[in-house]
């Protein structure tokens, strides 16, 4: 994929010296992926973007995996994560995930979900996350759109060792910055300096970064030393949001409905079957449909397991209820998806009232030609997927009102 494509309409290398750009690109409730070569100042911007931001916003400083023996490098009000799983509990933080490579490996569809819901954790927990990978080469561009920015410190020499194929964007990404840090001409110039890709206020550049006011050299030694350990019965999903406390009707953890089929059946019949390719776990959540750095919550909902499908053939009873008109298509769309679930949507109070105040006659829906009491001229089945719809381009209006107000 062509990298200017993937940004858009993005300001072309115009380097700033205000210090407001950086609060422009570092916002409440986004992730942020940093990368650059051994010894280029990784560790340095991140404590530098912690020490700032968790002041501006009123967040937590927080680090995962950082050795015991090294806790007394940072501050006192620093919380010290003891591995990834804590992530999901600690709300109101900014979080340093180092050695992203080893505990967030971004390399497959395989935990997509997973990821995907890791990913929107700050918007659901007002945090901001900075996780930094050695080896970008392992950032399968599926996910960075989940992603509020790309900060880059000097790439690896050998490029093509540290992206591969399949993730142009970031080589993209990689290239243009690798050209600005090829035109400094000390290393103190290289470590002062980084590089930011900005999709969401599109602009792209160079911003000087200073060193945290507790900064030492032992900070830029720290190997966080753990890995992700998942047992036989256990997947990324679980680890990543064990430390998420239950309520009484069950998962926290988001449900995304990216596929227009599926999202266009839960928004107008208010249920949809729905494959996926990793149990998961089920009761109320959120549903969630997203777009390049534009999440939109469409309500709050029952997910019910139904079965373990081995073939085209067990899902063709529930082909009617999944958005598709044929199984076939269903199946292929889905991939390797062999988990089947219904999910349900709850009736939004919002729509309710809109819904009462809505004219009500008898007669033949204006949309469907199904008789009975009608709201502003269609049934109920109707009214209601209209209300959804007209609420989800209500956030979207919203957000943007926001986003003017703030620059």
């Amino acid at each position: 994929m062509n990298i200017d494509k993937f940004l858009g309409n993005t300001e072309k290398e115009k380097d700033t010296p205000k210090p407001s750009r950086w609060d422009e690109v570092i916002v409440p409730e986004a992730s942020y992926l940093l990368t650059g070569d051994m010894g280029a100042g990784k560790s340095a911007l991140a404590y530098f973007i912690i020490e700032r931001y968790s002041k501006k916003y009123n967040l937590r400083p927080a680090v995962v995996g950082l050795p015991k023996n090294k806790k007394h490098l940072l501050p006192d009000n620093f919380k010290f994560l003891e591995d990834i799983k804590e992530i999901a509990s600690t709300e109101s933080a900014i979080v340093f995930i180092d050695e992203a490579d080893i505990q967030l490996p971004l390399d497959s569809n395989k935990d997509k979900e997973a990821v995907i819901n890791f990913l929107s954790l700050p918007r659901q927990r007002q945090q901001i996350f900075i996780l930094a990978y050695h080896f970008p080469r392992l950032v399968k561009g599926t996910y960075l759109p989940f992603f509020g920015g790309f900060l880059f410190k000097r790439p690896p020499y050998l490029r093509e060792f540290a992206s591969k194929q399949g993730s142009g964007e970031m080589k993209g990404m990689m290239d243009k910055a690798g050209e600005r840090f090829d035109e400094m001409a000390t290393e103190d110039e290289v470590k002062q300096n980084t590089y930011v890709v900005a999709p969401r206020i599109r602009w792209q550049g160079l911003l000087e970064n200073e060193l945290p006011s507790f900064w030492s050299t032992e900070l830029s030694k720290i190997w966080s030393g753990i890995g992700v350990d998942v047992a036989e019965n256990e997947t990324l999903q679980t680890v990543l949001f064990n430390g998420i406390k239950e309520d009484e009707e069950g998962s926290s953890s988001m449900i995304f409905f990216n596929i227009p089929e599926e999202r266009q059946q839960l928004i107008n019949q208010g249920f949809v079957y729905t494959l996926r390719p990793e149990m998961r776990q089920t009761g109320q959540t959120t549903a969630t449909c997203s777009s390049y750095y534009r999440h939109k919550t469409i309500g709050d909902v029952d997910i019910q397991f139904i079965k373990e499908v081995t073939g085209i053939d067990d899902i063709r009873e529930y082909v009617s209820g999944s958005g598709f008109h044929k199984a076939e298509d269903w199946w292929n769309g889905a991939e390797n998806s062999r988990f089947l679930f219904k999910v349900t949507l709850h009736e939004d109070i919002t729509v309710t009232k809109m819904r009462e105040e809505a004219e009500k006659t008898e007669g033949s829906c204006a949309v469907c030609g199904k008789e009975g009491t009608l709201y502003s001229g269609t049934c109920e089945e109707c009214f209601n997927a209209w209300a959804r719809e007209v609420l989800l381009n209500r956030q979207t209006r919203e957000r943007r009102a926001i986003q003017r107000l703030r620059f």
